[in-house]
């Protein structure tokens, strides 16, 4: 008898490795043919070409899933310096390797490119239209991409959450368990993106056969759970969830009086990402369950 043929394994490097997306990636499932190698900002700051150039010489990667991103949205309106260093210089930096070593990038970017005027799901082929310093730094880095062409796939996905990192849902969680009122934005809209929704179906698009041509192309992709709904809909259903006795507000955004600029309604349409790899997206509030069963 012969023997069965070994898959080939790929090596891929997760940038940002204490984030919430990365840290689903080592929870995943994992797969024969697939092989984690997991770098933070401390061991590999993708803002820094040398650090990236030995990282690699030293580490022989095929794919890299970028990761890494400066998300704080308010913080960034006076620290434009860093929000560019990380998503702008750092993405560039990444498609120069990417090419010179012959990689395959995957990179993260956000429902916040847009302005959120839309009345109906955003699609991979809409304009672009900044509204924030984080978003125009996002903005920049998918530029980068498309500009330079490198063998790969931008991937945009939106409020995103996980039982890692901080985020809305354990905000959401830790607040309400000290405060007898809470007040929630009611007056924006989108759809909560599970983290590990998002790492799993990446692990299924690399192995696809259309997976190649997608990269050849340089095509951008959006994924988000299914469902639309406001930050209050998505509160009211943590704290209802998880018999919390809080009573929740619901408020518009401009209440809060924060100068950084927000899209009103950034609903993604995921119709592209599930044909070309046969995804099947699962609804934001079952995913929900499933993340604040691990929330204590």
């Amino acid at each position: 008898m012969f023997n069965k043929q070994k898959k080939i394994q790929k090596k891929i490097l997760i940038t940002g490795s204490k984030g919430q997306l990365a840290s689903e990636f080592k929870k995943c499932k994992k797969k024969d043919n697939i092989n984690f190698i997991f770098a933070d900002k401390q061991k590999l700051d993708i803002s820094k070409i040398t650090q990236l150039i030995n990282f690699l010489k030293k580490h022989h990667v095929d794919i890299i899933i970028n990761c890494a991103s400066y998300n704080d949205v308010d913080k960034a309106e006076k620290d434009r310096a860093n929000a560019f260093r990380t998503n702008e210089k750092g993405v560039n930096n990444l498609i120069n390797i990417s090419k010179k070593f012959n990689l395959i990038l995957i990179h993260i970017s956000t429902d916040y490119v847009f302005d959120g005027k839309s009345i109906v799901p955003y699609t991979e082929k809409d304009k672009v239209c900044p509204l924030s310093i984080y978003a125009k730094s996002k903005v920049a880095g998918e530029k980068a991409f498309l500009k330079l062409k490198p063998k790969g796939i931008i991937i945009r996905t939106s409020w995103l959450y996980s039982s890692f990192g901080s985020n809305f849902v354990k905000q959401i969680i830790k607040l309400s368990l000290k405060k007898e009122i809470l007040e929630v934005v009611n007056d924006q809209f989108g759809t909560p993106t599970y983290a590990r929704d998002l790492a799993q179906a990446i692990i299924i698009i690399i192995s696809s056969k259309k997976f190649n041509t997608a990269c050849n192309n340089c095509e951008i992709f959006h994924f988000s759970n299914q469902g639309k709904c406001t930050w209050y809909e998505f509160a009211k259903f943590i704290t209802k969830y998880k018999k919390i006795n809080c009573k929740l507000i619901p408020i518009k955004y401009k209440k809060l009086k924060r100068k950084t600029r927000r899209p009103k309604s950034t609903i993604l349409s995921k119709k592209k990402i599930m044909n070309a790899f046969n995804l099947k997206i699962n609804n934001w509030k079952s995913s929900l369950i499933n993340c604040l069963k691990l929330i204590k």
